[in-house]
């Protein structure tokens, strides 16, 4: 096979650099046209949860909703805080915030701590 000279050689590049610069353009148009649908779909998506919450919050999973839903029925539960007096919905919560606190004192300051270590280097 005879090797091609310098002009075939430009004309090919031309062409192939042509061709690129078309994928690219389709590429980036079709790019484009895939983030607004998306961008549609989830907007579409939030009427549609806010619609089946029928409240101001969006779920977007069945199970989400379902605990969404016996926690508004449970709101009138609250569990309250005895160091602080923050009330929570769920008693969970409450035992996670009661940690914060600290267990670990401070004989001289009265700042409490999570972790013994933490207080000693106090």
């Amino acid at each position: 096979m005879p090797a091609k000279t310098n002009k075939e050689l430009k004309s090919e590049n031309s062409e192939l650099t042509l061709r690129f610069n078309n994928l690219k353009q389709n590429f980036d148009k079709l790019s484009s046209e895939h983030k607004i649908l998306q961008t549609k779909l989830l907007l579409e998506q939030e009427k549609v949860d806010q619609k089946r919450n029928n409240c101001d919050e969006s779920i977007g999973k069945e199970v989400d909703l379902k605990k969404h839903k016996n926690r508004q029925k449970s709101t009138n539960v609250v569990f309250k805080c005895e160091k602080c007096g923050k009330e929570f919905s769920e008693e969970w919560k409450l035992r996670a915030h009661v940690k914060t606190h600290g267990n670990y004192k401070c004989e001289k300051c009265d700042k409490s701590f999570v972790n013994l270590d933490i207080k000693k280097k106090h």
